[in-house]
């Protein structure tokens, strides 16, 4: 049942608020009835830039799936592509 698989999914992304991937990432997300935690980095400018070096990864989103960095919008696109 693929809705069933697809709500065991945890799925947390960290967002800016100005930032259209961000926005597309979480539209993706609810139309594939996915939940997810969000974690506004508006407030945390000192863990946007950890993130940013820890994960080689230059720009929101933050995506991780059952805690695994996936990268962003595409990989995010990407991953249920397969996945679904």
């Amino acid at each position: 049942n693929m809705i069933y698989q697809q709500q065991k999914l945890k799925v947390k992304i960290y967002t800016l608020n100005e930032c259209i991937y961000c926005f597309l990432a979480k539209k993706l997300l609810k139309e594939n009835n996915i939940k997810y935690e969000e974690v506004k980095l508006e407030q945390s400018i000192n863990l946007l830039n950890e993130m940013k070096s820890k994960y080689k990864y230059g720009s929101v989103p933050f995506i991780f799936i059952d805690d695994k960095f996936i990268g962003g919008y595409i990989q995010l696109k990407n991953a249920l592509n397969k996945k679904y």
